[in-house]
């Protein structure tokens, strides 16, 4: 019998976003790696959906704009008739105010890990005077929320750093442990087959950017830069996977700069019709302008490793950890400026010379094949859960 784990994750599957991708992934592989997984998710996911792990559904609803609210009155009665009834010997977190549910583990005598993918309080300090205050209370939860799980598992060294330096959390109890990527749907393709199967013009090529279409994704910097390129070379276009509430905005850019037949929006897609868009680039384009909080948070997108796992280069700004995996595997090109024109001669310099591009791309597969996947992942993981329970 493997570890009983009971998780709980506030995050609504049946988006091909990358929180859903996140959990079905690190669960569905500590699930196969021999771990009995239950995980309290809110909403549901439709019946002919199948998952290698136990699913605990809150009822929530599924309105996005309400979800949360009921997530959060709801979910700790859920997670405490599972405590009672799975009887899990180690608890695994991830979310927004999450106090109640370590307290009752504490007291049920479950050690619990809380993973970490973003600073809430730091995002909402700047979005205005009510939610600053907000983001003070939201601080001093998370504070002893962190005070009283056994381990955290932060996603990058920053949100390590920042753990230990505004949380007081004792370094020897944060272990980090990046986002991965499935390597049976993000592998190696030629472009040539990509594009025939996507029915893209084969005589052109492209870039790719897989992302949500949000204001924190730089997308003002990326379509200023796109036009700057598209204006110096003639046989390239723009793939933009995703949707995103910026969408509307992102179009109108792209028409008023009269690139508008140059960039293709191809809208959410599953990640397996995604991996044919990456395979189907010259590079991919990661998050391109470091912001406040991206200095203080640092990044690991999905969409790095799904460029990657695809062996494709990846362009990005200088944002901390992103840039830092870029340089040191040399698998792409770090933007030192965050300027139109600094975007197009990284883009430009990639398609001038494919077989150095081919080389990037080489070699950022084989490290994020070597310790990224979500077997990787999960195998940290479950290590780590292993050690708190033997700790605690």
């Amino acid at each position: 019998m493997g570890l009983r784990v009971l998780g709980l994750a506030q995050v609504p599957l049946g988006r091909h976003d990358g929180a859903s991708a996140h959990v079905i992934g690190l669960y569905s592989e500590m699930a196969r790696l021999g771990a009995e997984v239950t995980c309290i998710l809110p909403g549901t996911l439709p019946a002919d959906t199948p998952l290698p792990f136990r699913v605990i559904y809150v009822p929530t609803g599924r309105d996005i704009r309400r979800w949360t609210l009921a997530w959060h009155l709801l979910s700790p009665w859920w997670f405490l008739g599972a405590l009672l009834r799975c009887r899990p010997q180690v608890v695994y977190l991830r979310g927004h105010l999450l106090l109640l549910h370590l307290v009752l583990a504490r007291l049920l005598g479950r050690p619990a890990a809380v993973e970490i993918n973003e600073d809430k309080s730091g995002e909402l300090e700047w979005q205005g005077e009510w939610r600053r205050r907000l983001a003070h209370l939201n601080r001093a939860i998370e504070r002893w929320s962190y005070r009283m799980a056994w381990r955290l598992l932060p996603v990058t060294p920053q949100l390590r750093d920042l753990a230990v330096r505004e949380h007081g959390v004792e370094p020897a109890r944060c272990r980090v442990v990046s986002n991965g990527f499935d390597p049976a749907v993000f592998f190696p393709r030629p472009k040539e087959e990509a594009k025939r199967c996507l029915g893209l013009d084969a005589r052109r090529r492209y870039i790719a950017f897989v992302s949500q279409l949000t204001p924190r994704h730089s997308l003002d910097l990326l379509v200023q830069g796109f036009a700057a390129l598209a204006g110096q070379v003639p046989d390239v276009d723009l793939l933009v996977v995703g949707e995103g509430v910026a969408r509307p905005q992102m179009m109108r850019w792209c028409e008023e700069m009269g690139i508008g037949k140059r960039v293709i929006f191809a809208g959410e897609v599953p990640a397996e019709r995604a991996a044919w868009y990456i395979a189907a680039a010259e590079c991919g384009v990661a998050q391109l302008r470091a912001d406040r909080n991206a200095q203080r948070v640092g990044a690991s997108p999905l969409k790095l490793w799904a460029y990657l796992g695809c062996a494709r280069p990846v362009l990005a700004g200088q944002v901390p950890n992103l840039a830092e995996i870029i340089r040191e595997w040399k698998c792409g090109l770090v933007i030192e400026e965050e300027t139109p024109a600094a975007f197009a001669w990284a883009a430009r310099y990639l398609l001038e010379h494919p077989q150095e591009a081919e080389e990037m791309g080489q070699r950022g597969y084989t490290g994020a094949s070597a310790g990224y996947t979500w077997r990787a992942v999960a195998q940290k993981t479950l290590a780590i859960l292993e050690e708190a329970l033997h700790g605690a």
